[in-house]
């Protein structure tokens, strides 16, 4: 298939990425409940609210598919996130009458940022990138991607995350009520308000996993992070006609790039090194 290619340096992108696995190289989440624990004794361990969490999302995934069947459109993989939301804010509850998040300082969490380890090429080419960058994520502390990003030099990332309420610098155990992002959908729909700040603009999301579908499939051009756990959803999408990596649509002429995905989506698969040799640098 012949996929039509835009020119990045002759046009506005912006780049939008999720954070755990597809900038980090791990999961961060049980990092945050791993400092909650250590900094005061809880009630109960963060094991327990895991367990819960799985034991909700199995029967609503089971109950979802009995009446659906397996996601096979992008109106299905929509509806899945958007009734999703109901078992994360179960979760989070659970958290919040815990109170499992209490008292715990906010320099506590600025310094887990320290042990957090990158995607290697993924710090050069966020610093080199020449467009407005976003990083949209569902993990509980837009604190300590800050912090992190600020300790390789790119303050200039907005981060789009939940994050705890503090009081005084400590943690009041309730999550703040600035952002709200839980699920798939959730992204999608903060998405189209980049799109909307954004008008003119080409808008690029790089994501690895389930929850990242719906963003990849809406973005003008969609990439999954190469081994992303979202290509075995993305390969039961109608809409999506083909995944192929993002080297096999670029040209010979130096400066151009990855093509558009639009009504029928074609999604890109790539390392952040050919992610980088194919977007906008400075």
């Amino acid at each position: 298939m012949d996929h039509p290619v835009y020119h990045p340096r002759r046009c506005n992108t912006v780049l939008v990425v999720d954070w755990d696995e597809t900038v980090t190289v791990r999961d961060t989440t049980a990092l945050l409940a791993l400092v909650a624990e250590q900094h005061a004794p809880k009630e109960r361990q963060f094991a327990y609210f895991t367990t819960k969490y799985l034991e909700s999302y199995a029967q609503f995934e089971k109950l979802f598919h009995n009446e659906y069947g397996d996601i096979t459109t992008h109106h299905m993989e929509t509806q899945f996130q958007k009734r999703l939301r109901a078992i994360e804010m179960q979760s989070i509850r659970r958290l919040e009458e815990s109170r499992f998040f209490l008292d715990v300082p906010k320099t506590v969490f600025e310094q887990l940022a320290l042990s957090i380890e990158l995607r290697p090429d993924a710090v050069p080419f966020l610093r080199s990138f020449c467009g407005a960058v976003y990083v949209l994520s569902v993990n509980w502390c837009r604190s300590m991607i800050e912090t992190c990003l600020a300790q390789q030099g790119l303050e200039c990332v907005t981060v789009m995350a939940n994050d705890l309420e503090t009081h005084n610098g400590r943690t009041t155990g309730i999550f703040s009520a600035e952002f709200d992002i839980r699920t798939g959908y959730d992204k999608a729909c903060k998405l189209q308000e980049l799109r909307n700040a954004h008008p003119a603009a080409h808008i690029v999301f790089v994501g690895d996993s389930h929850g990242d579908v719906l963003a990849i499939v809406e973005a003008d051009v969609g990439i999954v992070i190469a081994n992303g756990k979202a290509k075995q959803t993305l390969q039961k999408i109608a809409e999506v006609h083909s995944i192929v990596t993002v080297n096999e649509c670029t040209t010979h002429e130096r400066g151009t790039g990855i093509s558009p995905a639009n009504v029928s989506p074609v999604v890109y698969e790539g390392t952040w090194a050919q992610i980088a040799a194919s977007l906008p640098c400075k």
